[in-house]
């Protein structure tokens, strides 16, 4: 996947459509490995501040020796900003993977993801699983979620 196609991706919210409901999440998590359950997250919310306030934490967090995976929005000048993995943004070629891998448990699901938030949270998942190997540890995974999928 190039980079347009995953911005494309990316930025294609349809709200037509959408359920309430965890259902499609879970099932998109289970689907990854549910990378969740091995990774620690600090949820800032609030009418004001949170980008502030979850940027000074990751800053901080950094410098004291911790691995952190930082998830903003909106972006200022490039999508790749919105996902930071120990104070620098996500790849290009890290974002595509990710992209496309979930692109492809979309498919596989049959429905697209019906938030920011949920999008998100699936692509951060995947960027924190990339921290020490972005790219070699991506096509790996990717590669064992295609022939899982190919499986089921």
């Amino acid at each position: 996947m190039e980079l347009n196609e995953a911005l494309a991706f990316i930025h294609a919210t349809d709200w037509k459509g959408s359920r309430l409901g965890l259902e499609r999440m879970r099932e998109l998590m289970h689907r990854l490995g549910n990378p969740q359950d091995s990774l620690k997250f600090i949820h800032v919310a609030g009418t004001n501040g949170k980008g502030s306030t979850s940027t000074m934490l990751a800053s901080i967090l950094t410098a004291a020796g911790y691995k952190t995976g930082l998830y903003t929005s909106p972006h200022l000048v490039r999508v790749n900003e919105r996902f930071r993995i120990n104070g620098s943004d996500i790849p290009d070629a890290a974002l595509c993977r990710a992209a496309l891998q979930a692109a492809s448990l979309n498919v596989f699901i049959n429905t697209r993801l019906m938030s920011d938030t949920a999008r998100a949270g699936a692509l951060n998942a995947q960027a924190n699983e990339l921290l020490d190997e972005f790219v070699p540890l991506a096509d790996k995974v990717f590669d064992q979620i295609s022939k899982k999928l190919m499986e089921k």
